[in-house]
């Protein structure tokens, strides 16, 4: 039994409504149907998991039954894809053949739509870079790696994909405000008074961060760039959506919890370097040990918070002659003379 999906209604009448889909074992995502008086407008589509686009096909017919909304997958006029992660978007690997509504998605996640596999590996050889310099043994990196590229074969290349900015007036008056940071084409939709967030904002976590040396756009600097934008454009919506957890209804207050949270681990990398350490020592030092994909998750975090510290000057390379003598050492960081 699928979890029940939800209904909202913004100040000028649209309806929306929040269809619950298992993205990955035990792990709820949010895909929205956008019900206006001349079109319907998917947003996300889920992950290409079965369990997932079988619970969106399901929550077509139960829009249609229940609410009596003339909805299908069929007669859609569009799509919008919020960023190119897979829980987002890999559900139109499968759905193709029953869509035929224009995708659009913002320009810097295209490439990941029209060709995933070539994007994972792109960025796959800048992971196997930075695990390296992180201080990940050999043995483990592959065993890492592989199962970062594990996902490939099961995302197809979606076709027909448009770009955010060339999709002229097709959007009507649905506001996109970009929010790179957790990824590099990630937008927000303002619809009235109520704000679709994607995995930017959510009630109780922080979207995981990649240092910007493995993906363009990412990273802790851009995230907190994004989180000014959003606060500056949407500051007075009614309701927030996001694509995982619950309702949030105070999106200024929730904003600065987020930030004070990342400032808090600031200070804590930055404490923990009062000598030398690797990405890979800090990460266990501040997450503990994981296991499976929890590692890469962790080192990455890490490494996108040691990277915001490094480029800010709060820390510095202690074995720069290493560096500069050997083609791919591992890095060794400690606290500058600037107090964070």
């Amino acid at each position: 039994m699928h979890a029940s999906i939800e209904r909202y209604t913004t100040n000028s009448g649209r309806r929306l409504y929040r269809l619950p889909l298992e993205v990955f074992p035990n792990f709820i995502g949010y895909a929205y149907l956008l019900v206006e008086d001349t079109r319907t407008i998917l947003i996300d589509a889920g992950s290409v998991m079965p369990q997932s686009v079988e619970a969106l096909r399901e929550h077509f017919d139960t829009v249609r039954e229940r609410y009596h909304e003339p909805v299908s997958l069929d007669t859609l006029d569009l799509i919008i894809i919020t960023h190119g992660h897979i829980d987002h978007f890999s559900g139109l690997s499968v759905l193709q053949d029953d869509v035929h509504a224009p995708i659009i998605v913002h320009d810097l996640d295209l490439g990941i739509l029209n060709d995933y596999r070539e994007r994972l590996v792109m960025a796959s050889k800048a992971l196997a870079v930075f695990l390296q310099r992180a201080g990940v043994s050999p043995e483990r990196r592959a065993r890492l790696l592989d199962m970062y590229l594990s996902v490939k074969s099961l995302v197809t290349p979606i076709q027909g994909v448009r770009r955010l900015s060339e999709a002229g007036d097709i959007l009507g008056d649905i506001v996109p405000i970009h929010t790179p940071g957790h990824c590099p084409g990630q937008v927000c939709l303002l619809i009235d008074d109520i704000l679709l967030s994607a995995d930017h904002i959510l009630p109780r976590t922080s979207p995981h961060l990649a240092p910007e040396s493995i993906t363009p756009y990412t990273g802790l600097g851009h995230y907190f760039a994004s989180l000014d934008t959003i606060v500056e454009a949407a500051r007075h919506v009614r309701l927030v959506l996001g694509g995982h957890e619950e309702p949030l209804d105070d999106l200024v207050a929730r904003v600065e919890q987020i930030r004070t949270s990342h400032e808090r681990k600031l200070e804590r990398f930055y404490n923990l370097c009062s000598h030398p350490r690797t990405i890979a020592e800090l990460s266990l030092d501040y997450y503990g040990k994981r296991q499976g994909y929890d590692i890469i998750l962790a080192l990455t975090e890490a490494g996108a918070h040691v990277e915001y510290l490094y480029q800010r000057g709060y820390l510095t390379l202690a074995n720069v002659d290493e560096v500069e003598r050997e083609e791919n050492p591992i890095l060794l960081y400690r606290r500058a003379s600037s107090a964070f």
